[in-house]
């Protein structure tokens, strides 16, 4: 049983921005930094498979004991209710709304989450259509930050999108130059989409995996 708040009880993103901008359907593979869990959760329900990566044991704690009551049926514990708190004005309405709680319910075997594991080391080896990596870069120091997108970069299908969030005011963007030089397109439409649906602090934009150069015979 889960008798402590974690430092990330609900998203502060907006889930529609996420999902639309990412254009999350079924047949997609998705990695996703799990903070809440809400952003892995709004991706099951609709449809996708995905992997939930924290290096923070009490947000997978947290997840885990989020996806253990939606298999007791017990809605108000995967809200955070009975921890005397809420998973927040954004992710409340939008799981409750269109049934989506009983779409993530349904879709929980399609849910992998990893404990304690960078995103990047998570990443080496697999495929994914779609990675989702919050706000991450935020925090991670030049060097290290180049070469965790590059790895990220690797494991993108051909066509595949990522999905960052920065704080809108923040002094560091990532530059559509340098992520050009690990084969990352800056998705104009795809970016616009996450735009129109993020109404706070956040300032999203979606790169494309670019097909490899052909090899001339």
């Amino acid at each position: 049983m889960l008798t402590a708040v974690p430092e990330y009880a609900g998203t502060n993103e907006s889930l529609d921005a996420i999902v639309l901008g990412l254009g999350v359907g079924p047949g997609d593979t998705v990695l996703a930094v799990a903070g809440s869990g809400d952003q892995a959760f709004a991706m099951l329900a609709a449809g996708a498979r995905v992997t939930a990566v924290d290096s923070r044991s009490a947000q997978i704690k947290y997840v885990l004991h989020r996806v253990n009551c939606l298999r007791k049926g017990d809605v108000p514990g995967f809200l955070g209710q009975s921890l005397g708190t809420s998973t927040g004005t954004i992710s409340g309405p939008y799981f409750q709304a269109h049934g989506r709680i009983e779409l993530v319910r349904q879709n929980l075997a399609n849910l992998k989450v990893l404990p304690n594991i960078d995103i990047a080391d998570a990443a080496r080896g697999e495929v994914f259509t779609k990675i989702y990596t919050s706000n991450i870069y935020d925090y991670t120091e030049r060097y290290s930050m180049r070469r965790s997108l590059e790895i990220l970069a690797a494991s993108l299908a051909p066509g595949g999108l990522l999905y960052t969030a920065i704080e809108a005011m923040a002094s560091r963007q990532l530059g559509e130059d340098y992520m050009a030089s690990m084969g990352l397109q800056f998705d104009a439409p795809s970016t616009a989409i996450a735009q129109q649906h993020e109404e706070l602090m956040w300032n999203p934009v979606v790169y494309r995996k670019m097909p490899s150069p052909a090899v001339s015979p």
